[in-house]
Formats: structure tokens, sequence, C-alpha cells
């Protein structure tokens, strides 16, 4: 939790974490049969939605603002 917090470079990303907090511990109370293939699911979601805006950052940053908008 250190790095984590150490790592952490604004209120969004702290609120960010607080929210995956949250519904995790309420994921597993909900289904503790399934708690490790569900966290694994919600685990790909997250990095998947860190990829994304990754990637539109990226994109913004580099004036491509015609990839942004090809949704």
């Amino acid at each position: 939790m250190e790095q984590i917090i150490a790592e952490i470079e604004s209120e969004d990303g702290l609120e960010g974490y607080h929210e995956f907090g949250k519904k995790w511990s309420a994921m597993v109370q909900n289904d503790k049969k399934n708690a490790f293939e569900n966290t694994k699911k919600l685990f790909d979601e997250w990095h998947k939605a860190a990829l994304e805006n990754r990637i539109r950052e990226i994109v913004k940053n580099d004036g491509n603002d015609d990839l942004l908008n090809k949704d």
C-alpha cells in the first residue's frame, strides 16, 4: 500500500483507488465462492480502463485529436 500511495499523483488518482477498493470489498463480500475469478475480472477491467485513459492522454498530447473522436 505504501508504494501505491507514493505513486498516486493526484486527488483523482486517490479517489480512483478508493472507489476500486470499495467495489472490490463489496464484490468479495457478496460472492465469496467466486472471489478469485471476480477479482481477476475486476483487475482486468481496471487495467483496461487505465490503458485506455493513458492512450487518450498520449494521443491528446500528440495533438491527434482526430484519433480521439473515432468512437
